[in-house]
C-alpha cells in the first residue's frame, strides 16, 4: 500500500503501518528540515529584535556580561544579532540530530523490551513523525508573523509562541517554565506518533510505546530544567 507523507498527519495509522513493511524516510526527513528551515528564518526578524530589547536584562542577570565595558557590550549585542541569520542551520541540525536520537531511543526499548523492528524502521519512524515537527515551526512562524515581532519581549518568547504548559508557570521564565515548554500540542502530537509507531512496528503494548514516547519526550525536557536554557 502506497502512503503519502503527508498521511502521518492525516491518516497516521495508515502511515505508521506502512513504515513496516516499506521503512521509507528520506523524502520525509527533507519535508521536516525544509519547514522547519522556512519557520525558522520568518521568526528570525523577531527574534533579533526581541534579543535587543532584552540585551540590558541579559546583562543584568549575567555577571560576566555586567562587568564589561558598554562599548564590548554593543559588540557582544550585534555579533549576537548577527548570529540569529544562521539560526536556521543550527535548526536544521538539531532536527537531524533529534530524529537520530529518537530513532536510537526506540530501538533501544525494542532490545530491552524484547520487541520487533529493526534500527531503519525505527529510523522511518522518526523521520516521518519529524513532520509535525516541520509543522509546528510553520505554525510558530505564523504565530508571530501574525502577533508582530512587537509582542515578544525575549528571544525565548518567540521561540515558545506556541502554548505549552510553561503558561502555568508565573512569568513563564525560569528552569521550570524552560522544562514545561516542551509540553505542547505538537510536541504531545510527536510523542502519540512515536507510542504508535512502537506499537505498529515494535508489536508493543499500549502501554510500554506510551511509556516509552513519554520517556523520550520528557528526558530532554528535563536536562533543560537541570542544566539551564
Amino acid at each position: 500500500m502506497k502512503v503519502s507523507y503527508v498521511d502521518i498527519l492525516l491518516a497516521p495509522d495508515e502511515a505508521l503501518r506502512s513504515l513496516k513493511d516499506r521503512p521509507v524516510w528520506g523524502v520525509a526527513l527533507a519535508l521536516a528540515c525544509a519547514m522547519t528551515i522556512v519557520g525558522t528564518i520568518l521568526i528570525v526578524p523577531a527574534m533579533q529584535e526581541a534579543l535587543t530589547r532584552d540585551w540590558p536584562s541579559i546583562v543584568a542577570r549575567t555577571p560576566a556580561l555586567s562587568s564589561l565595558d558598554p562599548a564590548l557590550l554593543k559588540s557582544r549585542l550585534q555579533f549576537s544579532v548577527a548570529a540569529l541569520k544562521w539560526a536556521w542551520v543550527y535548526a536544521a541540525i538539531s532536527m537531524f540530530c533529534v530524529v537520530l536520537l529518537q530513532a536510537a531511543a526506540l530501538r533501544l526499548a525494542a532490545l530491552v523490551f524484547k520487541m520487533a523492528g529493526t534500527f531503519k524502521q525505527y529510523w522511518a519512524v522518526a523521520c516521518n513523525v519529524a513532520i509535525v515537527a516541520g509543522f509546528a515551526a510553520l505554525t510558530r512562524a505564523a504565530i508571530v508573523v501574525i502577533a508582530g515581532a512587537e509582542n515578544f519581549r525575549t528571544a525565548d518568547s518567540v521561540k515558545n509562541a506556541i502554548p505549552s504548559l510553561a503558561l502555568l508557570v508565573p512569568g513563564h521564565t525560569g528552569h521550570l517554565a524552560a522544562s514545561l515548554s516542551f509540553y505542547d500540542p505538537f510536541s504531545l502530537w510527536q510523542a502519540a506518533l512515536l507510542a504508535f509507531g512502537m506499537i505498529r512496528v515494535g508489536k508493543s503494548s499500549l502501554g510500554v510505546g506510551i511509556a516509552v514516547a513519554l520517556t523520550i519526550l520528557t528526558v530532554p525536557a528535563l536536562l533543560v530544567g537541570v542544566l539551564g536554557h
